[in-house]
């Protein structure tokens, strides 16, 4: 890849809904002392998501075999639309 500056614009949003389960445990060591302890888990499912290029300066050699054609200086975002 060729870059003439590194002037990339990403938008990258997801939109997650977490689920939090924790159980506190209390042990008694002495009379008067206690071992705490906190166990849990958390589950984060994801609802949506998107990347979105604005705009780069990036740019790629792109080679199709079956026409033995190469092609020079393509854009990053023609790129990353193709490979969608």
């Amino acid at each position: 890849m060729k870059s003439k500056a590194s002037e990339i614009y990403v938008l990258n949003t997801i939109s997650l809904l977490d689920i939090q389960v924790s159980g506190v445990f209390n042990f008694p060591v002495r009379k008067d002392s206690f071992f705490t302890t906190r166990l849990g888990f958390k589950v984060g499912i994801p609802l949506s998501d998107s990347y979105i290029l604005k705009s780069s300066d990036l740019y790629n050699r792109l080679y199709f075999d079956e026409w033995k054609l190469e092609l020079f200086h393509i854009p990053d975002y023609v790129v990353i639309s193709l490979m969608a």
